[in-house]
């Protein structure tokens, strides 16, 4: 027999609102480029091969990629933790905890994807109005 934690337990003691999470429609990027995890790899290769950047844009395209390449393995492995706790009954605060440590991973590689090109451009931070 399974024992079930009472909602308003999860809700109190680990997770306000844990019990409204009850779906989420989480698209599955593996399709949305089939090179998203060697991209890293293909750059080397290409900078070997082909042409390169001069350093230190070398150095910045590299960080982009492999930051991006992190934040397309951590998104998938949040899809899948979130759907699994979502699956067997959102009882599992190891199993939420797990999910929402792969989206923080995923925002984290995203921010810093994003913070790199911004520095590497040129461009400065965001201004405030």
């Amino acid at each position: 027999m399974k024992v079930r934690i009472a909602s308003h337990l999860l809700e109190r003691y680990f997770a306000p609102g844990i019990s409204d999470f009850t779906t989420a429609d989480i698209p599955d990027m593996s399709d949305h480029d089939a090179q998203s995890l060697t991209w890293v790899a293909n750059h080397f290769l290409n900078s070997i091969l082909r042409a390169a950047y001069h350093l230190p844009m070398g150095a910045h395209v590299q960080h982009y990629l492999r930051r991006s390449e992190a934040a397309f393995a951590e998104q998938a492995l949040a899809r899948e933790a979130t759907l699994s706790f979502l699956e067997t009954g959102r009882q599992s605060p190891t199993s939420y905890s797990k999910a929402l440590l792969h989206w923080e991973y995923f925002l984290g590689s995203r921010g810093t994807r994003m913070c790199c090109f911004v520095r590497s451009s040129g461009c400065s931070a965001a201004t405030r109005r």
